[in-house]
């Protein structure tokens, strides 16, 4: 010990406290290094991007199909790890470092890729019967974009346009069926009034009905 050495309450002098500075130092590298030791054996244990993985899956769950993008989001902690730990002068592996950057580059195409296909899916589950045929040309739109996707992968030179492309193509579809609903609602209303409408007893009945049936027409117009 190094009390042993330099007697009791060396650390107190000025060449002393200079030396457990040091010391404390050089502990604490030591146990940075173990974590650093360990990051590196799980990372390549468990975390990986591939640039030459399809940006989409399809998965079975019992009788349906869900669409999903391949992009593990725990990748994303990759990179967040590797940006702090080289800021903290720790030599990264090159094949991590460039696990590292293929990942975060592709982030912003997985995340609106993710986004389209969940509000695309949300979407698809609202319709219902009544609505079904009305949203069929733009559902098969989009369905056609998602097609086209399917053989692409993270490293295609067409990621950025399709991922745009796709997501306003996803946006107008919801639009269209948020509409399309506001508008259903509109004309359920509209029919609620006609039976309100006593023909016989009231005077104004006539023109009361010639007003309402040219809402519901301009209604199914806009449709």
């Amino acid at each position: 010990r190094v009390e042993d050495v330099l007697g009791r309450g060396w650390e107190q002098h000025v060449e002393g406290q200079k030396l457990k500075q040091e010391g404390d130092a050089f502990a604490k590298k030591m146990r940075t290094g173990a974590i650093f030791d360990q990051w590196l054996k799980d990372t390549k244990d468990s975390k990986s991007f591939d640039v030459g993985m399809r940006i989409f899956d399809i998965q079975q769950s019992y009788n349906s199909y869900t669409l999903i993008v391949n992009y593990d989001e725990q990748i994303i902690t990759l990179f967040k790890e590797v940006r702090n730990l080289q800021a903290l002068q720790f030599r990264v592996p090159y094949a991590v470092k460039v696990t590292s950057d293929e990942a975060k580059q592709n982030y912003p195409f997985a995340m609106t890729l993710q986004e389209a296909t969940r509000t695309y899916m949300q979407t698809c589950a609202q319709i219902s019967g009544t609505t079904a045929p009305m949203m069929a040309s733009s559902q098969n739109a989009v369905q056609t974009m998602i097609g086209e996707g399917l053989p692409l992968k993270w490293d295609s030179e067409r990621i950025d346009l399709y991922t745009r492309k796709l997501s306003e193509g996803v946006f107008q579809f919801q639009q269209k069926f948020t509409d399309l609903q506001s508008k259903t609602e509109q004309m359920d209303h509209m029919v609620e009034q006609l039976e309100d409408i006593d023909v016989c007893n009231d005077a104004e009945a006539p023109v009361r009905l010639m007003d309402l049936f040219e809402k519901m027409q301009k209604n199914i117009d806009d449709m």
